[in-house]
């Protein structure tokens, strides 16, 4: 028995922290400063396999660094750990900590498999340690209020449920750990999914049966959906989401309303009045009462923002250190999560996505059943050797690119992404990604070795336009890349092209849109390092690329109309030069494989006219709404454009809007932005210089030249094309 096993713990709790990862960054970081603050522990030790992210942790709380778990728990006098490491060292890390004498406190989840569960939970209790998970939801106010409302029936019996949890990926993830199977033994149902299944149990009770589908194509889910059957008999369903926002609502349907819990509100909870259909808020930091049950001011001592019972967690943890009582994330319920995400992991089912081709969804859900892999096989396919890097892969285009190739069996592709979280999506198949920075040379031609063409897709700011071209031209040379195909913009040619407009017209230069202008430069720096470093370099120029997973053009914009916010200039009847993404990613494999276009620049646009209120009302009849906008004369355009106050309003919510500082009185915010009457009838957030200039085109932009040199098509009409964005829009809002 070792020294920590029969001494008594006094004073602070003495912790280690095993893994300096996101979660340790955001949450663990303020929560070991609340300790230190409060005298209930202390941060002494930080262990990560990277020594110099361990010691820069390490810094701010004068606490010893290694890279090492056997070398930490022998040098340091420590009476608990914090494991934060990847999702399938929880089990292994916590077991060897338990059996040093130490407290855990294990992330979620406590393990990727049931047994190992059992397995962490035997040996806490023979070695008579606390072991805790951290559900750290459970200390909401918010949920343990809709517990106590469950169990006292105070709105009637539980009739139905749905819980709907999903953002689009944006945590700051260090490493792909996330999206592996090794490393995380799962997707978004064993990550986030995690915490929903916990309150879901602790609420409802156990899981009788069970439906499951999800999209991992030999990777891991960013999307799923379970339809559940409770032993109370309750039915309900759940969808969770890594893609894309759903409205984060927990609904649990009562006889006399519905019970709202909404995702990381701690203090509050929401009812549905079934006969007036309005929804109330009750603030738990007041003294409420819910269907008959009272809600004493400020309940006890509970906390009420997420960070603070964050923290709390913590807190608990540190004071159940060298004691055995239970904890109040039960273990028992924490094993039942796992018990259950196995089972739906073990019988899942691949989920319909309509807006893809008959063939890609078939390879699709081969990649799902494992029954082939992601890598491509050279039998029957004489361009199956090729290997293709793509620049900006996380991004809309980047994306349905690298999705394209897999599921058409083109090509052996290498994402190149700037940050893990890039990776989300992609992860869904079983691909290794490269890193690289478009501003670090070195990085990008590591990245580009072995490639045979290289795909730039990426976008951003303007040194990252520019110079980023240029380094990766010069990093291709290096690593004896054959072509280069480039996505610039037909914005080059300004907003609104001249009538005649083709690829030896010349470019608009000065524009008034500094994206424009970063391209404009990027590709005079193509024509500049092409000769001199002998490079093929295939210049694409789509004008308005849309499409499933569009951010602007659809969601964005589908949402100002959906809201009545969008407006029109002159009725919408300028011309909209649009590129449907798959139209596009042809016109990328074309530039590819065809041999004779070596060094040519190709305008590429979906090859039918289409005006900006056709765009306009598809996006509306996609949506399911009526189509409301605000009408503007060239006239009204031209006086509100020239206006200076306009600009300085511009210029005025830019600014606010980078400082969160939304919360003005409307009338003081009236008095700033208000240049014409015009402007008055407008929504603020919609009044775009850059949107209204687009909608001036006149001119129908030509793709003769990508036909007859590259035998382009533009196969997908722009009905079939809003018909399959529509498809995607649905599933990811979670309606199917």
């Amino acid at each position: 028995m070792s020294k920590r096993q029969i001494d008594h713990r006094e004073g602070e709790t003495k912790l280690l922290l095993i893994g300096c990862g996101a979660v340790s960054e955001v949450l663990y970081r303020p929560a070991f400063q609340h300790i230190k603050r409060t005298g209930n522990g202390k941060l002494v030790a930080v262990m990560d396999t990277n020594l110099q992210r361990a010691k820069e942790y390490a810094a701010g709380f004068g606490a010893n660094a290694y890279d090492n778990l056997d070398a930490a728990l022998t040098n340091e006098n420590l009476d608990a750990a914090v494991v934060a490491t990847p999702h399938t060292l929880h089990a292994p890390i916590t077991i060897q900590c338990l059996k040093s004498g130490l407290g855990v406190l294990c992330e979620k989840p406590l393990a990727i498999t049931s047994d190992e569960c059992q397995v962490m939970i035997d040996t806490a209790t023979q070695v008579q340690k606390p072991l805790m998970v951290g559900l750290f939801r459970r200390y909401f106010p918010s949920t343990r209020a809709i517990k106590l409302l469950i169990d006292e029936e105070a709105l009637g019996p539980v009739t139905s449920f749905e819980f709907l949890e999903g953002e689009k990926y944006d945590w700051p993830a260090k490493t792909t750990s996330f999206f592996s199977k090794n490393a995380a033994g799962g997707g978004v149902l064993i990550d986030a999914g995690v915490h929903l299944i916990d309150l879901l149990l602790w609420w409802l009770g156990d899981v009788s049966h069970a439906e499951y589908s999800d999209d991992s194509m030999g990777g891991v889910e960013a999307n799923c959906e379970l339809k559940l059957t409770m032993d109370s008999g309750v039915t309900g369903r759940v969808r969770m989401s890594r893609e894309h926002p759903f409205n984060n609502q927990y609904i649990i349907r009562c006889e006399k309303g519905d019970l709202i819990y909404k995702c990381d509100v701690a203090n509050s909870v929401f009812v549905r009045d079934h006969h007036t259909g309005r929804v109330k808020e009750y603030d738990l930091q007041k003294a409420q009462t819910i269907g008959g049950v009272l809600f004493p001011s400020g309940s006890g001592n509970l906390k009420f923002s997420f960070l603070e019972c964050f923290c709390t967690q913590l807190d608990d943890f540190c004071m159940r250190v060298g004691d055995s009582k239970d904890v109040i994330c039960n273990l028992d319920h924490a094993k039942k999560g796992i018990q259950l995400i196995e089972a739906c992991y073990k019988n899942k089912k691949f989920m319909a996505m309509p807006w893809l081709s008959d063939e890609e969804y078939l390879r699709a859900l081969q990649l799902s059943q494992s029954t082939i892999k992601t890598e491509i096989a050279t039998k029957d396919h004489p361009d199956s050797r090729m290997k293709i890097g793509v620049v900006g892969a996380g991004g809309f285009i980047g994306y349905r690119l690298c999705e394209w190739l897999i599921l058409n069996d083109r090509a052996e592709v290498t994402p190149i992404i700037h940050s893990a979280k890039n990776f989300a999506l992609l992860g869904r198949f079983d691909i290794k990604a490269e890193f690289a920075d478009l501003l670090d040379l070195p990085s990008l031609e590591e990245s580009f070795k072995g490639k045979d063409v290289i795909i730039h897709a990426a976008v951003g700011d303007d040194e990252t336009i520019v110079q980023g071209i240029a380094n990766t031209l010069k990093a291709a040379k290096n690593a004896g890349v054959k072509r280069i195909v480039y996505l610039s913009t037909a914005c080059v040619y300004g907003n609104a092209p001249a009538a005649g407009t083709d690829e030896e017209s010349p470019f608009m230069k000065d524009q008034k849109f500094s994206y424009n202008n970063s391209k404009i430069r990027a590709e005079g720096v193509i024509n500049e390092l092409k000769e001199e470093l002998s490079l093929d370099v295939i210049i694409l120029r789509p004008f308005l690329v849309w499409g499933p997973r569009s951010q602007y053009w659809v969601i964005d914009l589908g949402e100002a109309i959906r809201s009545g916010k969008a407006f029109l200039i002159e009725d919408g009847q300028g011309v909209c030069n649009s590129t449907y993404v798959d139209n596009l990613i042809e016109a990328i494999w074309l530039s590819v494989i065809t041999e004779n276009c070596k060094n040519s620049d190709f305008i590429i646009t979906d090859n039918e006219q289409v005006s900006w209120k056709d765009f306009y009302y598809s996006l509306a009849r996609i949506y399911g709404v009526d189509l409301r906008v605000t009408n503007i004369s060239c006239h009204e355009l031209m006086k509100v454009v020239s206006n200076q106050r306009l600009r300085r309003r511009n210029l005025l919510k830019a600014t606010l809007f980078r400082i969160g500082a939304r919360v003005l009185p409307q009338e003081i915010k009236s008095r700033i932005v208000n240049a014409s009457p015009i402007l008055a009838a407008l929504p603020e957030s919609y009044i775009d210089e850059e949107l209204s200039s687009l909608q001036l085109a006149r001119y129908t932009l030509s793709c003769e030249k990508a036909r007859e040199f590259l035998g382009y098509t533009g196969h997908v009409s722009f009905a079939e094309g809003m018909q399959l964005t529509g498809s995607w829009l649905r599933f990811a809002r979670g309606e199917q």
